[in-house]
């Protein structure tokens, strides 16, 4: 009887592991089909421009064709005003190929704006809901440094009022983002 029991017990505590471990991994890799919509955690809508308020349209479609022109990996441009940033959005096939690289492929110890390469990148249709920009940022804060060490502007309130949107061009659509917070 000793003996069955202790050979029962190491086999049940092995496979009671098993199914543990394979419904912990089976959650960590199951991508989600629906939205989880939990209660007073949604994002706020933007809101809606006030009457008669324009926004301001820009369109760097020749921008966008002459950088694609010089390198093949560019797939956007990036305009936000008032953090001089208006460049080409460049993707690869690894995350880490802009990192060092500018939108010409050259050494540049602050790469360039880069979307995520799992991102997919195209009109409005198309474009991923959750979208990812890599840029650097200097540990610094300075709002006048480099890349994305600009958008430490956004930190001052009346600056977000003066600069309320950040336009993304692709093929044939120029698409405007309200900032919201």
């Amino acid at each position: 009887m000793k003996r069955i029991t202790r050979i029962i017990r190491p086999t049940i505590c092995i496979v009671v592991l098993l199914v543990a471990m394979t419904t912990a991994v089976r959650g960590c890799y199951q991508r989600e089909t629906e939205p989880i919509d939990i209660p007073g955690t949604s994002a706020p809508q933007p809101s809606a421009p006030l009457a008669g308020e324009v926004i301001p349209s820009v369109d760097r479609q020749t921008e966008l064709a002459e950088a694609r022109a010089k390198n093949p990996d560019t797939v956007a441009w990036l305009y936000i005003p008032g953090a001089e940033v208006d460049d080409p959005v460049m993707q690869a096939e690894d995350n880490g190929y802009y990192l060092k690289l500018d939108e010409n492929g050259e050494y540049a110890m602050w790469g360039c704006y880069y979307a995520h390469c799992e991102n997919k990148i195209g009109g409005r249709d198309k474009l991923d809901k959750n979208t990812t920009i890599f840029g650097h940022s200097a540990s610094n804060c300075d709002p006048d440094g480099v890349r994305f060490t600009k958008l430490y502007r956004y930190m001052d309130a009346d600056f977000v009022k003066e600069h309320p949107y950040i336009y993304l061009s692709v093929d044939g659509e120029d698409m405007i983002f309200q900032i919201t917070a």
